[in-house]
This record gives C-alpha cells, structure tokens and sequence, in this order.
C-alpha cells in the first residue's frame, strides 16, 4: 500500500510539475523581496526545501479536501499568521 501510495503521489507530482513549478517560484520570489538582504542566502537555503516532504502531493490533498468540503480556507485574519505543519508518521 506504501509503495501504491508513493507512485501515485510520483505520478501527481509529474502531471502538476509545471505548475507547482510556477507557484513555488511566486512564493520564493515574494518571500525573497521581504527578506533583508544579509538573510537572503539563508532564506535561498531553507526555501529549496519547501516540498521535501513531498509536497507536491500534501499539497494536492489538501486541495482535495477543500474541494470536497473537509476542509476550509483560513480568513484573511488566519491568513497573516498560518503555519502548516503535516508529520505523517511511519
């Protein structure tokens, strides 16, 4: 079942490379430009990181559960302030 799950989250991330691809470099970008200058490389460093978990697929089913109504979107209120954290244990 692991192995199934790991090959569909494989297949996700190809169909959606592009995509994600140009979301994340938005997101990098922004980050980047209200990070001060002597905290860029740091910042470069910890960013390259963002979908190690693979991300690619969190991602999707998160998208998922907002589209089928398991989950909401944070208010704009929420938004200034979100911090996601997913530990899938093993």
């Amino acid at each position: 079942m692991k192995n199934e799950l790991l090959a569909a989250g494989s297949r996700i991330k190809e169909k959606h490379k592009r995509e994600l691809k140009a979301m994340k470099d938005i997101y990098v970008h922004t980050v980047l430009k209200e990070t001060p200058k002597q905290m860029r490389k740091m910042q470069v460093f910890e960013l390259q990181y963002m979908f190690c978990s693979d991300g690619w697929f969190l991602l999707h089913c998160m998208k998922e559960l907002v589209n089928h109504g398991k989950l909401k979107l944070p208010s704009d209120e929420q938004k200034k302030s979100l911090t996601t954290i997913i530990a899938p244990s093993e």
